[in-house]
């Protein structure tokens, strides 16, 4: 995996993914006894905060080969079950490649489908119903495993139950079109780009109009709605899929700016990759994959701002990663460990970046990136490591030393060359200057967060000042007992 707020669902996933998807470090204020150091799952992670706002056209999803649009909350647009988003498809990439030029004669009649003919809007056995099912059947088992299945309201004739994708009613595209804001319709309810995109049908029956025919619904290029008889032959209409996508299961999303979607080919390889802040034109999720799940993960040892990570039960020539979460749930920073696991158990360092701030958090996590465009990724439960950090010291800057140090503090100067030395008891002696002040890593507890300050020259200390006049315009002036450095004006 090389590299919004609305509140859309009514719960808050307590976890980018990012969700994919985290920042790691308890910082205990005022003890310097590390923690226990086995990973335990994520929590705290702001999922939703990864997914694109929904009702409108300019924030994209990836999944399944096809590019999809946010068109249903549980508080808003398509009636949507909690914990899940209506997406529907945005149709462009592969999205109508499998559908164009096919003529809908009778699109939801049978007699295009079983050999019967019957002049009927029913959704069950209709051209319509094959065409969805037909896309749905070219998914994976992983991605269906993302996808909630229902039963069909809003249609005649038999029931039609466990749909994975379908086609939206007339109800729900009322909701949808409500929801809206008026400047995105267009660009909602248009399907697909070739040819300045197509028409779509929706499920339900228009009811019988003159000489007893059926007729059904069909969503125009400008966002409207115009009722068709069922044997009129429509040679740019399209079937255009929808689905209940399950967000318990997002980890974290990425911005897919490179050609192929990737996040090979968008994130550095080796350092911290800063992602940018959602909503991304085109978003990519990091799904939940327990196959791909970590049996543990530890702290072994900390040397400065490098841990040193067992791990076990890992899952060989997988990619092993790691996350920041700040205190927010916000998904900061992502790095690739190993490109490729060679062994299930062994050990990996994590260099902390510059800036890790107490509330910070760090996960570890196996991860399978997608191969080609518009999918998703996969990544196993990430592992947070706990450390602990000491609280800044209580310092301050003196003439010429650094006051209410110990031993177990160290100091750098702010000036090039940047190195950081012991303190003393009680007070540090130093040279003028700005310092940087704290504790130092010890064990498994992390270096502190850095007190600035500064230190100053005295104020001189004179034990004798005489003037002795000289002449009618000179004196002369004898000091002594100043301390060395002192600047005295005369």
């Amino acid at each position: 995996m090389d590299a919004v707020k609305n509140k859309i669902f009514g719960m808050h996933n307590n976890n980018r993914i990012a969700t994919f998807l985290a920042h790691i470090i308890y910082i205990m204020c005022t003890t310097l006894t590390p923690l226990t150091a086995h990973a335990a799952p994520v929590s705290g992670l702001n999922t939703e905060a990864y997914i694109p706002p929904a009702f409108n056209n300019r924030y994209e999803i990836g999944f399944a080969g096809r590019n999809w649009l946010v068109v249903g909350t549980p508080t808003s647009g398509v009636s949507t079950p909690s914990g899940m988003i209506t997406l529907l498809d945005r149709g462009f990439g592969s999205s109508y490649i499998a559908e164009a030029n096919t003529p809908y004669r009778n699109y939801i009649s049978g007699g295009q489908y079983d050999g019967t003919y019957t002049n009927r809007a029913d959704y069950n056995t209709s051209t319509l119903m094959s065409k969805i099912t037909a896309i749905a059947e070219g998914f994976t088992a992983k991605e269906l495993s993302y996808i909630s299945k229902r039963s069909l309201d809003g249609i005649t004739g038999a029931a039609v139950t466990n749909q994975a994708l379908w086609p939206l009613s007339k109800a729900e595209f009322d909701a949808l079109y409500a929801a809206t804001p008026e400047g995105n319709r267009q660009g909602v309810f248009t399907y697909g780009s070739g040819n300045g995109g197509f028409e779509w049908f929706l499920r339900s029956s228009a009811g019988q109009h003159v000489n007893d025919t059926y007729y059904v619904y069909r969503v125009n290029l400008d966002a409207s709605v115009s009722t068709i008889p069922v044997d009129m032959q429509q040679t740019t209409a399209r079937p255009r899929p929808a689905m209940y996508f399950d967000a318990s299961k997002i980890l974290f999303s990425y911005e897919a700016y490179s050609n192929d979607r990737t996040k090979s080919g968008t994130f550095v390889e080796t350092g911290w990759n800063t992602l940018p802040t959602a909503p991304y034109v085109q978003t990519n999720f990091v799904m939940k994959d327990d196959a791909l799940n970590l049996t543990s993960a530890a702290v072994q040892s900390v040397s400065g701002n490098t841990i040193t990570v067992s791990y076990a039960g890992a899952p060989t020539g997988k990619i092993l990663s790691a996350i920041i979460v700040d205190a927010s749930g916000e998904l900061r920073q992502y790095r690739k460990l190993m490109t490729s696991i060679a062994s299930s158990s062994g050990t990996v360092n994590v260099t902390l970046p510059d800036g890790f701030a107490a509330s910070d958090k760090l996960y570890i996590f196996a991860e399978e990136e997608n191969t080609s465009r518009w999918r998703h990724d996969l990544a196993g439960t990430p592992l947070h490591l706990p450390l602990s950090m000491a609280a800044p010291p209580s310092v301050s800057g003196g003439m010429r030393k650094i006051t209410g140090t110990t031993t177990a503090m160290e100091y750098q100067k702010m000036v090039y060359p940047y190195s950081w030395r012991d303190c003393a008891d009680s007070e540090t002696i130093v040279e003028p200057g700005d310092y940087l002040v704290r504790y130092k890593q010890s064990g498994n507890t992390l270096a502190s967060p850095s007190v600035q300050l500064q230190v100053l020259y005295e104020k001189p200390v004179l034990s004798d000042l005489k003037i002795t006049r000289t002449g009618d315009t000179e004196a002369s002036i004898s000091v002594t007992s100043s301390e060395y450095g002192s600047v005295i004006i005369l």
